[in-house]
């Protein structure tokens, strides 16, 4: 188990709000990370260390005041990407240390972690409080259908298990599978409004980057889906063979709602219906690291600079209620039960008993 190295700004600073007052709700300030500076440190090769954070804002002449041996972070090579901001530093051996004149000096051993997971194809995830029984369905349908033989999941900050023994629960049902749990204790942060303005949700975005570069940089693929979202595919492929295969890389997929015929049951197994009346998922997606340029960001639904290219043959599953509803009532927004799905039905028939 592993913790994110994150750096909290000194006494009596707090982060600007991107979001106009009058387009805040009630629960913004509650919901919004104002004083977290760096989230996490990660060592992507042996020449270069990247400090991972939330957009730095009124926040970035702290740099001035962070070092890393003799060098100043401010010296670093900033990128601000959506949502997160990354600040890279030419370092050597002898670098082992980063320090701040408010801050104990932090070790920087742990923060490549990418041998882990070298030549494995892993399923991410960031996740809260999700049943444990959810998260061993998620992974035993792709260890079966998908070939996966690595996990990563960002635990944000979960009141029902601590992070590692979530880990030890999960190593015990999958022996023979890497897993590896990272506590991402950050708010998550305010949702969007009516649509749009989301500009304030942090977490989701620096633990893609703090995966990518601290634990995924030699892995050989990753599928990022939730815990209730399973990837079906029309030919009976996996979606990490595909995506190895695939010219640039990168394999994104739409989703499908689906329900039990008794709109009650949370059992993954049970929720093989078709919903009637609702718009397709956003995208969900596989990529091969190595063939990731930098500029590339990872988000929640796309891998920037991409384009999802024509029908691939895969598309996800979405669980309507494999959900502990921290955002609302999710069956109140589904549609009716339609079809039995077949793709779904023939991936679990080739499931083995769960562990």
């Amino acid at each position: 188990m592993y913790v994110a190295t994150g750096i909290l700004a000194p006494p009596g600073y707090r982060r600007d709000r991107p979001r106009p007052t009058e387009l805040q709700d009630a629960k913004y300030l509650e919901r919004y990370d104002d004083m977290t500076f760096v989230s996490d440190v990660a060592l992507p090769n042996r020449d270069s260390l990247v400090l991972i954070a939330p957009p730095l804002m009124n926040f970035a002449p702290l740099l001035a005041r962070l070092h890393v041996g003799d060098r100043v972070a401010a010296d670093g090579r900033l990128i601000n990407r959506d949502r997160v901001a990354e600040v890279w530093l030419d370092i050597n051996s002898e670098h082992q240390f980063l320090s701040g004149d408010w801050i104990t000096p932090i070790s920087l051993e742990g923060a490549d972690m990418n041998h882990i997971f070298a030549g494995k194809r892993v399923l991410y995830t960031l996740s809260k409080n999700n049943d444990v029984a959810w998260i061993a369905r998620w992974i035993q349908f792709n260890k079966t259908n998908h070939k996966a033989d690595a996990v990563l999941i960002y635990d944000n900050d979960s009141a029902i298990y601590s992070a590692d023994s979530l880990e030890q629960d999960l190593r015990s049902r999958f022996p023979n599978i890497e897993i590896c749990i990272v506590s991402w204790p950050y708010k998550y942060g305010p949702q969007g409004l009516r649509g749009g303005n989301w500009d304030s949700d942090f977490a989701q975005h620096g633990a893609f980057h703090s995966a990518r570069f601290r634990f995924l940089q030699q892995a050989k693929s990753v599928l990022n889906t939730d815990i209730d979202e399973l990837v079906v595919s029309s030919r009976g492929e996996s979606v990490f063979e595909a995506t190895e295969l695939s010219e640039k890389g990168f394999m994104p997929f739409p989703g499908r709602w689906v329900l039990p015929a008794d709109k009650q049951s949370d059992n993954h197994f049970h929720s093989v219906y078709l919903e009637k009346d609702t718009p397709p998922c956003p995208f969900k997606w596989c990529v091969v690291p190595a063939k990731c340029k930098l500029e590339w960001q990872w988000r929640t639904h796309t891998v920037s600079m991409l384009a999802a290219p024509p029908d691939n043959g895969f598309e996800y599953r979405h669980f309507r209620l494999v959900s502990n509803h921290w955002k609302g009532d999710r069956l109140a927004f589904g549609g009716s039960i339609g079809m039995k799905d077949p793709l779904l039905v023939s991936a679990f028939s080739k499931l083995p008993p769960m562990p």
